[in-house]
């Protein structure tokens, strides 16, 4: 099975990662589980596409939770959560799909296909301080942004609204936003390779201290102006 990966992103954070290659029928002959949701996609969506994309985040979601399909729910943001109370958070591109989830982290994940197409729409969610040449970068810049945007889902961020910190682009690494209605700061880190690139998120829920409060805190320099 195309499981790519499950990883242990933090204490209390997972990743998993799916390369879509499957057919519905078959992605429910390997999880029975997905019967029911089977016959949901059937009716609800046309396209192939994003039918194997249903399934492929319900199988993710099975294989972390010891073999049962937790009940996915929505907040009045369109953010889903699960219903035993788990924070997650999901995205799928050409090919692949990627759940990430939190047993009380905030969490959002975003996956982008690797392309050179993004140059023509960077205008769209880059600041005129983070314009770049570098397409990786561009890449990279655009993903954490919509990681970040489901990470504060809430406060309906436009990319205006975020600023990336300058950073080096790699195959992976870690890369400040700045939620500007906040002032808060968020670590991104990301993996970029031929095929995609993938950000993620996370933020503690501290009660006593305002809604968020970053896992890493990340100082602020005046100097620095950059499913």
């Amino acid at each position: 099975m195309p499981l790519l990966s499950i990883t242990q992103t933090s204490d209390d954070c997972r990743l998993a990662v799916w390369n879509i290659t499957e057919q519905p029928h078959s992605l429910v002959d390997a999880y029975p589980q997905l019967s029911h949701a089977f016959n949901d996609v059937s009716v609800r969506f046309k396209s192939l596409r994003r039918r194997q994309e249903y399934l492929a985040i319900r199988a993710l979601l099975i294989n972390l939770s010891d073999g049962c399909l937790p009940e996915v729910v929505y907040d009045n943001n369109g953010r889903p959560l699960l219903s035993d109370g788990r924070n997650v958070s999901f995205s799928h591109t050409n090919g692949y799909a990627v759940v990430m989830m939190a047993d009380s982290s905030e969490v959002g994940v975003d996956i982008e296909q690797r392309s050179d197409r993004v140059a023509r729409v960077a205008h769209l969610f880059l600041r005129d301080d983070e314009m770049t040449s570098s397409v990786e970068a561009m890449l990279v810049m655009w993903s954490a942004k919509e990681a970040v945007y489901k990470l504060f889902s809430d406060q309906h961020l436009t990319f205006q609204e975020m600023r990336v910190r300058r950073f080096s682009p790699s195959h992976e690494g870690t890369l400040v936003v700045e939620n500007l209605k906040s002032g808060l700061m968020v670590e991104v880190h990301y993996v970029l390779n031929d095929e995609y690139v993938l950000t993620m998120c996370s933020m503690n829920v501290m009660a006593d201290h305002g809604p968020y409060t970053s896992q890493a805190p990340v100082p602020r320099s005046k100097e620095d102006e950059n499913e």
